[in-house]
């Protein structure tokens, strides 16, 4: 339900009043004119709207720079291109086409009879084409007119605080087009909210926040944009949730003596796959910031690994930092492992500790150390390696 706050007093109540005098017949002659024009420039004079309005419904021939203020549609001070030689440039109040028509359709949606279609199917075949990736509210509004068409939420304006509103009287009235509008009145009979309901308006089932028990996303079942956000986000998590066998690594195995090894040198197909899982690390452990570069690592010292299985895929990563201080004996340490779910307790670590042990010797187990770590350090006979293993004034 959209709100306009701050409408002020007087233009809630001449809009209400507005509502209940006769409507004469539109001029629509007289609007196409003008609607070829805003669709040509693109552009709508403040003059124009004015014509506009008056001709559409003659109830609106007044405040028009109100009825833009209340919708925040901000005027902009246009001109027509000079010629070469012009020096003096006259300028005009207007605003863009998508705005004019957005200004049409809320009016519409009030219960006053703008005939905003008119002035969409000439603007949205343009719009359409551009095929934007980013729309403005206005864009926005245009784009799903016709599917929306007195069949959207119901439209509410209000002014002060709304406890005070509530306590206030109500009256209703149904327009020309079929519009079910309340009003709620103060105790000096001063017009403190406008609420519209379309005619073809049903109200739809309270929407139910449901999490993908596979990926983990949160989202509203039933809502098309939802789904789709949650289609795009399901199938980013799934490619390291549950992998698929990698050509690349196929190759790295074929072509390299360690393949699973990840350096600062390394391409940036492998630093990916070590940000992926460092940052699926993060998510599931609830940390602030990423372990490993988004894109790469330009510290020397640094040893990743990928986890792979025999049909190459990648199922895990870990990453190795030298935390040596000066005067100290070399200390490595183990800052993170992850390892997709479907793939624990299947030995994708211990099969590699030996490996680790002898090239890092002591490492240490950065903090903190998770439950299911601890018992991975007790099973192979490590718990030490959560103590600094090194005293600098002992190993200088």
């Amino acid at each position: 339900m959209e709100q306009f706050v701050n409408a002020g007093y007087g233009l809630l109540s001449d809009l209400w009043e507005a509502l209940h005098r006769r409507a004469i017949p539109p001029r629509l002659y007289a609007v196409d004119r003008l609607f070829n024009k805003f669709a040509t420039s693109g552009w709508a004079f403040v003059s124009d709207l004015e014509d506009v309005l008056d001709a559409l419904d003659s109830r609106l021939n007044y405040r028009c720079r109100d009825v833009l203020k209340l919708l925040d549609v901000k005027l902009e001070e246009i001109c027509f291109t000079p010629r070469s030689r012009q020096t003096n440039t006259s300028f005009f109040e207007g605003i863009r086409v998508e705005e004019a028509a957005y200004v049409l359709i809320i009016l519409e949606r009030l219960g006053f009879m703008t005939f905003p279609d008119r002035l969409v199917d000439l603007i949205l075949p343009n719009l359409k084409s551009q095929k934007p990736t980013m729309l403005t509210g206005c864009e926005l509004n245009v784009m799903r007119y016709h599917s929306l068409r007195h069949k959207d939420q119901p439209l509410r304006l209000i002014f002060g605080e709304r406890a005070e509103i509530m306590h206030g009287r109500g009256e209703k009235c149904t327009s020309i087009s079929g519009f079910k509008v309340e009003a709620m009145l103060d105790s000096e009979s001063r017009v403190t909210m406008l609420t519209s309901t379309a005619p073809r308006f049903r109200k739809m089932p309270h929407p139910v926040t449901v999490k993908c028990p596979e990926c983990g996303f949160l989202y509203e079942k039933g809502d098309p944009d939802a789904n789709c956000q949650h289609r795009q986000a399901h199938k980013k998590v799934m490619l390291y949730l549950r992998p698929e066998p990698s050509k690349r690594f196929n190759t790295e195995r074929l072509n390299s003596s360690e393949p699973e090894l990840v350096r600062s040198d390394s391409p940036k197909w492998k630093h990916k796959e070590m940000f992926i899982r460092a940052r699926a690390f993060n998510r599931e452990m609830g940390y602030d910031s990423i372990m490993w570069g988004a894109e790469g690592e330009d510290d020397p010292y640094v040893h990743g690994y990928l986890f792979s299985d025999i049909s190459d895929r990648i199922v895990g990563a870990c990453s190795f930092r030298n935390r040596t201080e000066t005067g100290c004996a070399e200390i490595w340490a183990l800052q993170w492992v992850w390892i997709c779910p479907m793939e624990r307790r299947n030995g994708h670590l211990s099969r590699r500790w030996q490996l680790f042990r002898e090239r890092f010797k002591d490492f240490y187990v950065e903090p903190p150390v998770s439950k299911e770590m601890e018992a991975f350090l007790i099973k192979q006979g490590d718990t030490n390696l959560t103590v600094w293993p090194y005293n600098c004034d002992k190993h200088p």
